[in-house]
């Protein structure tokens, strides 16, 4: 399993979160061609290292070019546009970016909209967005998008968020920290908070909306660190001002196994149970053939799960099955380390995954890839598996 662990012991702010992305995967170059549709002509951005308490750090910039000719404004500067929600919906629509990106970008965006109406008692699309639909934001939240999904864990983690303590000045005026954004961020994925006695604000509304986007769960988690990316915040602090990425894989972790026995269940809710429950986040989800009381056959619904996926699942348990009950116990399993690929084949590029263990290797086709592909070219699965195999890897 792939897990990013998020340490934000000085705050977190959508620069940083960049940064220390661009130095874990080494994305810049692309993340560049992927900006370059959104919002042309009006930024360009910048990767330096830079050094904070002596920590080599990625520091990255967005450059409003609107303001090269009278003194460059770089990223947390007081020149905001107000857009809405509804221009932030255009610009990810008219953007190249894929699927994949312009949604998780939408669903940050959408975080911070839901926050600041809260805050101003208006509705979403009513709110004028000074922080969040400034340029230097925007190139913040689908740079996250992104790397992340460039990135592809399958779940993250993230320490308590990190404040300072006092008031933040922005375009209503003096607010206190944590700005009402930020903190109803926090409130609505019940996010833990530790307070400094540093005079600054540490965690941005922007900042915060990534993280509880992409976090499942809070915490430092058992981890066998793989690769570390370290983004560097604007400010010298007493301590590192630093997000701290640490890409973590392993051959063993600790699951959760929940299962539940079911003599009463039709066959169609069985089905669409499995169907939520996989789509919940299960990590897998399987049905045993059991003889239960009374002589009466049944079916035994077992699925994995992530600790923090627990209370999601087994409320669609209660809802959707006729169990009045569910087992629990923890599990240690062991993995391949998974990596997704692309292959070129003669039915055009498909999909696939490559798992390897201590010099094992396997490599599979994704199936709606293949099944796609051998629908429009109107062949076997069978053929277009056998292209995948033999087909080379981009």
């Amino acid at each position: 399993m792939k897990t990013l662990y998020i340490e934000m012991n000085s705050g977190v702010a959508g620069d940083m979160f960049a940064g220390a992305l661009c130095d874990l995967t080494g994305g810049y170059e692309l993340l560049r061609e992927k900006l370059a549709g959104v919002l042309p002509g009006e930024f360009e951005t910048s990767l330096e290292t830079v050094k904070r308490c002596g920590i080599a750090a990625k520091k990255f910039r967005v450059t409003l070019q609107e303001h090269r000719h009278h003194g460059q404004h770089h990223h947390g500067e007081a020149h905001h546009h107000h857009r809405h929600l509804s221009d932030i919906r255009e610009i990810l629509a008219e953007s190249a970016l894929s699927e994949k990106e312009k949604a998780l970008a939408l669903r940050i965006f959408e975080r911070v909209a839901r926050a600041e109406a809260k805050a101003h008692g208006c509705g979403m699309d009513e709110v004028h967005f000074h922080e969040v639909g400034a340029v230097d934001s925007i190139v913040d939240i689908v740079s996250a998008a992104v790397l992340v999904t460039l990135l592809a864990p399958d779940r993250v983690i993230a320490s308590p968020f990190c404040e300072g303590q006092g008031f933040v000045h922005c375009a209503h005026g003096e607010m206190p920290l944590p700005a009402p954004a930020t903190a109803n961020i926090l409130a609505e994925v019940g996010a833990p908070l530790v307070r400094t006695e540093l005079p600054f604000e540490l965690t941005t509304p922007t900042g915060a909306a990534i993280v509880a986007e992409l976090a499942t769960g809070y915490g430092a988690p058992p981890m066998r660190i793989k690769k570390i990316g370290l983004g560097a915040g604007d400010r010298e602090l007493e301590r590192p001002n630093l997000v701290r990425l640490f890409l973590c894989e392993g051959e063993e972790s600790e699951v959760l196994e929940l299962s539940c026995n079911l003599d009463d269940c039709t066959g169609e809710r069985l089905a669409y149970t499995q169907e939520r429950l996989l789509g919940a986040g299960a990590l897998d989800c399987f049905f045993t053939p059991v003889m239960m009381k009374k002589s009466r056959p049944a079916y035994e619904l077992t699925l994995l799960c992530t600790p923090e996926k627990r209370e999601g699942l087994i409320e669609i348990l209660f809802s959707e099955t006729t169990t009045i009950g569910v087992r629990e116990h923890t599990v240690t399993r062991c993995t391949m380390e998974r990596e997704r690929v692309l292959v070129r084949t003669a039915f055009g590029p498909l999909e696939g995954k490559r798992c390897t263990y201590r010099g094992i290797e396997k490599l599979y086709p994704e199936y709606e890839s293949a099944a796609e592909a051998a629908r429009e070219r109107g062949v076997p699965l069978a053929t277009v598996y056998e292209a995948f195999l033999k087909g080379e890897m981009e």
